[in-house]
């Protein structure tokens, strides 16, 4: 014989959609629109002593890709990170490269 415990779960706020805070376009996190729903960028900022934004204020952004592109895009750097198996295969063919040409 199984014997069952009731189990309460209490209810929980499940994200909908996000609404970028620059051109105000609503992305639903469901269907087609849900992948560009996840390329938002959720940026928190916490002021500290002497800062700009003020001693522990908090400010936050919520910026879609397309805006975040147009707005950052010129400043952004592609940091893209080099796997050490690619690095080490890469240096292996130069290696092979090199020996072949003498």
């Amino acid at each position: 014989m199984i014997k069952y415990i009731k189990q309460v779960v209490d209810p929980v706020d499940v994200a909908d959609s996000v609404i970028c805070d620059v051109c105000k376009k609503e992305y639903s996190f469901k269907g087609e629109e849900g992948m560009e729903a996840q390329e938002f960028q959720h940026i928190r900022v916490n002021g500290g002593y002497g800062s700009v934004f003020g001693d522990g204020a908090v400010w936050a952004v919520d910026i879609c890709q397309h805006c975040f592109k147009e707005i950052m895009g010129k400043y952004l750097r592609d940091v893209t990170p080099i796997y050490s198996e690619d690095l080490a295969f890469k240096i292996a063919c130069d290696l092979t490269e090199e020996g072949r040409s003498k």
